[in-house]
């Protein structure tokens, strides 16, 4: 596809409006919620208008539930409202099986709610390629206001503190997390204005049993003795980052 101004330079001067140089800006005019952080070609995204689609819903605990949800939606109609249960795991979230993609560069994204009494956010992707399991996790420990990812020693490390967030229930937050698949390391993460380098930080790898799948979840841990809802949207899955 054509890129920037066309060959035969069309003189915009005469006119009250201008034209668009970029067809990422036309796809984002139309709806799209490929608007964040554009890098990397979209592998699967979703913000929830057809309902959860491949997702499955998983959740934990007391009270625990995920539900389709009209009024807090960054696009479309919905949004998914995620409740952790009160006890228990204290979980909620979502997961999808896709395709193993290309070995390249592979990132998840999507936009979240936070809140005072939230404790912990995940970024997941997980692929199985015979009886070798890659696991790529990073936290944002909104309770701690840290970040965290999975190293290969199956421990959390933290990679940045003082993390800031906003306690509405507006989906004030992006986040997203980018993995070199040739080399299973972490590449980058990225929290709204902030972007934080990971490259080569190895993800966890551990032995499982034979099995071929490529997974990308998400979702949201709770504290304990309470059901505090968060709502996520615009769930994008891509290749060929730039490492």
């Amino acid at each position: 596809m054509p890129h920037g101004t066309p060959d035969w330079r069309i003189n915009w001067t005469p006119r009250t409006v201008w034209g668009l140089e970029d067809l990422g800006e036309h796809a984002v005019r139309m709806g799209s919620p490929h608007l964040w952080d554009r890098r990397g070609d979209v592998f699967y995204e979703t913000d929830f208008r057809d309902g959860l689609g491949i997702f499955r819903p998983s959740f934990d605990g007391l009270g625990a539930s995920v539900i389709l949800h009209a009024g807090n939606a960054r696009h479309g109609a919905f949004d998914v409202k995620l409740t952790p249960g009160s006890n228990l795991g204290r979980t909620a979230g979502l997961a999808a099986y896709m395709p193993i993609p290309r070995r390249t560069g592979v990132g998840l994204e999507f936009t979240f709610s936070t809140d005072d009494d939230h404790t912990t956010w995940a970024w997941e992707l997980e692929t199985r390629i015979g009886t070798d399991r890659w696991r790529a996790v990073i936290h944002y420990d909104v309770a701690l206001t840290r970040l965290q990812y999975l190293g290969d020693d199956g421990l959390y490390h933290t990679f940045a503190t003082a993390v800031p967030y906003w306690d509405c229930t507006d989906l004030s937050n992006t986040g997203k997390m980018v993995v070199d698949s040739r080399t299973w390391n972490y590449v980058r993460f990225l929290l709204n204005d902030q972007e934080y380098s990971l490259i080569n930080t190895p993800v966890d790898h551990i032995p499982a049993l034979a099995g071929t799948y490529f997974q990308v979840s998400f979702g949201l841990y709770g504290p304990p003795g309470l059901n505090v809802s968060g709502y996520v949207d615009s769930v994008i899955v891509t290749q060929n980052e730039p490492i």
